[in-house]
């Protein structure tokens, strides 16, 4: 067999359509296939997040980061991507652990979400919240790609509805001189950032979410804090005892849902097209 790769989604499937290829992954959403492939979407072990950037000015307060949580309808910002993405509520993948009962994310109550707001001094001016004459704005960063844009579009409509005004910043990586981490993730150029995590078949997120990779060559890309998840963390991936490491990775997903340093998004596919058999 013979690997092919390419610089654009488009060059992907023109070689496709051309019979340059007879299969491949990564193809775009919209891919006007002739009727001899069949595509199918594969769920990996890796999980899209709306991380918050948990020592930006406008997020070092937990209860803003809860009050978007609670606001945030995971649901149907899956539904308009348009393909089947799985729910992804956890720091983790669900079946990673052998646990009886998982934590639940909070349901959607817009009603508290504004009691939240409200409370934390930021009020309505309008549409806008507002704070000692500064609107409450989130910059939202993320990687130039088709199904993040749909992912923003959506969260940027319903933070909306909270009285939030955003930015939005898609790194273009084919234009760009510096690389997307260089640029976006050592300086935490962001308040919000829209980016896959690659989980792996373990439930060990230690890299992404332990206070001592919260650095700019570290993977806690929310500068996340706390003791508790911080032991937890430390002692799950060390236990041998399935049962041990699932009451470890529960509690920290526990403390992870009420500190709110990211909100769960969907877990992430491969579309892969292939001609039939």
């Amino acid at each position: 067999f013979e690997l092919h790769a390419y610089d654009k989604p488009e060059s992907l499937v023109q070689a496709l359509k051309v019979g340059d290829v007879n299969a491949a992954a990564g193809i775009p959403l919209k891919s006007d296939l002739p009727k001899q492939f069949v595509v199918n979407d594969i769920p990996l072990g890796s999980g899209v997040y709306a991380i918050f950037n948990t020592t930006s000015p406008q997020l070092t307060d937990v209860t803003i980061r809860q009050a978007i949580q609670k606001a945030t309808d995971t649901r149907l910002l899956r539904k308009n991507i348009g393909v089947p993405e799985l729910p992804l509520d956890l720091p983790f993948i669900p079946h990673q652990i052998e646990a009886t009962a998982l934590p639940q994310k909070p349901t959607i109550k817009m009603q508290e979400a504004n009691a939240l707001l409200e409370a934390a001094g930021w009020k309505l001016s309008g549409k806008v919240r507002t704070k000692d004459g500064k609107p409450l704005e989130l910059k939202i960063a993320a990687i130039k790609d088709e199904r993040y844009k749909v992912v923003i579009d959506e969260l940027v409509r319903q933070w909306k509805q909270l009285g939030i005004t955003t930015k939005v910043d898609l790194f273009d990586t084919t234009t760009n001189q510096q690389s997307f981490a260089q640029a976006v993730l050592q300086p935490r150029m962001y308040d919000v950032l829209v980016n896959e995590l690659v989980i792996g078949g373990d439930a060990d997120v230690y890299a992404y979410w332990h206070s001592s990779q919260a650095q700019a060559l570290g993977y806690n890309f929310a500068n996340y804090q706390n003791g508790i998840s911080d032991d937890t963390l430390s002692s799950a991936r060390v236990r041998n005892d399935p049962t041990l490491r699932a009451r470890k990775y529960t509690a920290f997903a526990q403390q992870w849902i009420s500190d709110a340093p990211a909100i769960g998004l969907f877990q992430s596919s491969m579309r892969y097209a292939h001609t039939k058999a």
